[in-house]
Order: C-alpha cells, then structure tokens, then sequence
C-alpha cells in the first residue's frame, strides 16, 4: 500500500473492536467500557442500506501518531486483533448499539458500514464506493451512563472518482495485454495495464537499446504507483551520467487485493503473465536488450516479496532483483509464533477481518494463491478461532515463502549460477510491518548458499524514502551493466 492512502486513511481506521461476537477472543482486555450507537446521517437516511459494520478505537497516543503520520502500519496491524464485525445490519433503519472494551482513558471510536465488500480498502481510501463511515466528533471517555454517537456519511474519499489517467506524459506509454490465463475462478481482469517510461534519451538516440527494470507494486496497486513513479525520479536524476533504462510498472491488483505470481485456479496465472506475456510484449515494442542479464525486478513490500519469488523461480528470465521491505521472506518466522503452533495474533486478526467481510486484503490475496479450496472460496493456515495451524494448509503456505524456495537444491544451484551479485534486500528493524527479521534470515539463508547478494539495513519505518529508492536504482543499474549503450 502506498504511503499517502494509509496517512489520509488515518481518520478511516485506528484499531477495531466491536461488541463481542461468539467465537472471537479480543486481543485487548480493559477495565474500561465505552456503549455507543450508530446511526446514518441526513439526508442520507432511507431503508436499504444494509452492510456489515466494523466500529473501531484508537488511544489518544495511537491516534496521535497516526494523524502525524508515526507509526501508522503497527498501529493498524496491531488494531486488527481488536477486529469484531457486526454483520447485516442496517443503521439507517434504527441505530446499531456497540459496547466496546477499551483501555482506561480517551479513545476516539470510528465505524464503517461496509455494502461492497471492500471493507479493508475503504479503510485505506483505496476503494468501497458506496460504503458508509464516521467517527465521534471528539474523543470519549469510558463513563457510566455516557453514550458514543457515530453518524455515519457518504465520504468523498470513497465514492468513485473520475477517472484520470497516471499513466499519461511525453514519455509514459500505457501498454494493455489480453491474458486470459489471469482470470481463476475468481473473475480477475483479463486485460492487464503495463505504464511503460522511456529514458530521456530515448528518441534522440534512435539506435541505442536499454535494459529494462520491471516494478512490482505493493498491495492493491496497479501499474501507475508509487513506486513506479519514484524509480523513475531516481533514474531521471542519473540520466545524466549515461545510466539509463526502460521501466514497466506492472499491474499485479486481482480480486483478492494482489497477486503472487502463482499458477492457482482462484487465483489465476500470473506467473506466465510476467514471464512470458509481459516480457514479450515490453521486448517486442520497445529499443530493449532482449536477455534475462539485462532484465531486472524491484519491489516495495508486496512487490519486494514478487521480486525475489520470481526472480528464485524463473533466473532464466530476471537476473536482478531488488527487494524494498519485502513480505515476509521467511513466512513461518514473520506469520507464526515461537514455536510454530499458532499465527501471531496481529495475523490472526488481519484473517478474522478479511474472512468476515469477505473483502480483498494481504492474508486472503496469499490463500487465493497458495490455498484455494476446490469451491472457488479460500482455506486459511490457521483456525481462525483459536490460531492454531492448521499443518495441512499452513504446508502449502510454508512452500511459498522464497526461505523455502531456497531450500530446493535446483532453485539454489541456478540462483547460485544466475543471481549472485546481482540481488539487493534493503529492511530496516524499526518496520512496523515487522519485516526486517525475516528478510535478515533469508539474506543468512543467501550467504549460506554461497548467494553473493547486498543487505542494507537502514532506519527507515516501512515505507522507503527516495534515498533508499536512488540506492536500489543504482544497485539496478549496475547489475545491468549501468545502463550504458549496447
């Protein structure tokens, strides 16, 4: 996800926590009680606006951070324990009471009242036309007898934008690929966007082929993101030395928030989408050297986590890979708890929320992907009740996690062969999404390989700053052969 959703996203989610529904063990346990009530505001107020409704708190501290900007991926991660829908139900035909269990103290309390499905990217104001949210006009204390009032409205931030085309400029070129292959079972777009920029030079020099970095978004993203737009700054400002590339934005968005890159009746196959449909496309319209050696991957998050699965799974393909924050490169280190018996409790809930709203997110775009069962619906590696493994599809999980991937003795010899050298991880310990630990691992498990590779540790949070972006460019174009002539 993109840094300036979640921060605008601020006054959408701090934490959720919603009366207390069979089955569910909140994550936090206070001596306090805030009751409240919900209800649609005028003149939005007419029967038929049934939904699921989440309400939601968040400290004065929490919501302090989160305004200015601090701390806003733990904060939400962490929320998601609290995370207790109410299901069917609709505030405008009476108000919806609530008792929420909060820590001693001022909480600010927040509701959405989700009608499409689309309940975490209403949260991120990335989605969820048609839904519904508010919030108490001013912190409330636990008190007896006091009562919270949410009026919810149709926020502006949700509602369908016109749209207007990112990818559009003097050197932005959008391509569109007929995949039919990318549909599953769950209804994917078949006609997939690439956002192609072309270097400075490129017209001007007529003869002159260039490698080409292939940017893998985040999640919920498409081809025009952040990231994209950021690399090519980063390339912009080095153009003048001579280093140069073409860089393709790739649209990895799907039903269930991302893709990755797997070959899954849910979830579709992207992996011959990338490999073979989206290079062919990029190396038969435009000026590229047309060899895996010149080809390069670089992801934030997400797409950290795409880059280095594809570029273990197809260097035959992708020779570099730069990886920003990855996913969780060691899954049963970042998902589970010591010991490996139970999901951590701050994954645990983010499943609860995307199981009872039945909405796109993190946790449902890997079981499309890695577990879908036979209906078209998805299996979870964990009981969602309890968060104990689930050993049969937490297996299936486990396969995917690049640490895994390293293990097979064919896909370490040609990543040793192929990719050494050429294969940059950039984390920091201060990540909220608590990501730096994992991808240390899996820079052990490189080193161990005898994978040449570079490991940046640095101090950023989660999302990188345009620093760490130049350093990944650099490192890209030099694994490519600094983008001189060819």
């Amino acid at each position: 996800m993109n840094r300036l959703a979640v921060v605008l996203a601020a006054a959408a989610f701090a934490g959720c926590s919603a009366g207390h529904a069979a089955g569910v063990m909140p994550a936090e346990r206070g001596a306090a009680r805030v009751a409240g009530q919900v209800s649609v505001a005028l003149p939005l107020r007419r029967a038929g606006l049934e939904g699921n409704l989440g309400v939601y708190w968040a400290t004065a501290a929490e919501w302090d951070d989160v305004r200015h900007g601090r701390h806003v991926i733990g904060t939400l991660i962490r929320m998601m324990a609290r995370t207790v829908p109410l299901r069917a139900v609709d505030p405008a035909a009476a108000p919806v009471p609530f008792d929420l269990d909060v820590p001693p103290g001022e909480v600010v309390v927040f509701a959405v009242l989700d009608r499409s499905h689309d309940f975490l990217r209403t949260v991120l104001e990335e989605g969820g036309a048609g839904n519904l949210r508010g919030a108490t006009a001013e912190p409330v204390r636990a008190e007896p007898g006091r009562t919270a009032r949410i009026d919810l409205v149709l926020a502006d931030e949700v509602r369908p934008r016109a749209g207007e085309e990112r990818c559009a400029g003097p050197r932005l070129r959008l391509e569109r690929v007929h995949a039919p292959q990318v549909a599953g079972s769950s209804g994917n777009a078949i006609d997939r966007r690439l956002c192609v920029a072309l270097p400075a030079s490129y017209t001007a020099a007529p003869d002159r082929r260039y490698p080409v970095i292939y940017v893998l978004p985040g999640l919920f993203s498409t081809d025009a993101s952040g990231p994209f737009f950021e690399v090519g700054r980063a390339l912009d400002a080095l153009a003048p030395t001579g280093a140069e590339a073409i860089v393709v934005g790739v649209d990895t968005s799907t039903r269930w928030g991302s893709t990755y890159f797997e070959r899954s009746p849910a979830g579709g196959d992207f992996e011959s989408f990338l490999a073979r449909d989206v290079v062919a496309r990029v190396d038969g319209r435009y000026r590229t050297v047309p060899e895996a050696s010149r080809r390069a991957l670089l992801g934030h998050s997400t797409g950290g986590f795409n880059a280095v699965s594809m570029g273990l799974r197809h260097p035959d393909v992708f020779q570099v890979v730069v990886a920003s924050a990855p996913d969780g490169l060691d899954l049963e280190r970042w998902l589970l708890t010591p010991g490996g018996e139970r999901l951590r409790p701050e994954f645990l809930g983010l499943m609860r929320v995307e199981e009872a709203f039945g909405s796109p997110g993190q946790m449902a775009s890997y079981a499309a992907d890695w577990s879908p069962d036979t209906e078209g619906g998805l299996r979870w590696p964990a009981r969602l009740d309890t968060g104990e493994v689930v050993p049969a599809v937490w297996a299936r999980w486990r396969r995917a996690s690049p640490l895994a991937l390293l293990a097979d003795p064919a896909i370490r010899e040609a990543a040793r062969a192929r990719l050494s050298r050429h294969v940059y991880l950039a984390a920091s310990p201060s990540d909220e999404s608590l990501l730096f630990e994992p991808a240390h691992r899996f820079s052990e498990a490189l080193t161990a390989a005898g994978i040449a590779h570079t490991f940046a540790s640095d101090d950023e949070g989660h999302f990188d700053d345009a620093r760490r972006v130049r350093e990944m460019v650099a490192f890209a174009l030099s694994a490519l052969g600094d983008g001189a002539p060819r």
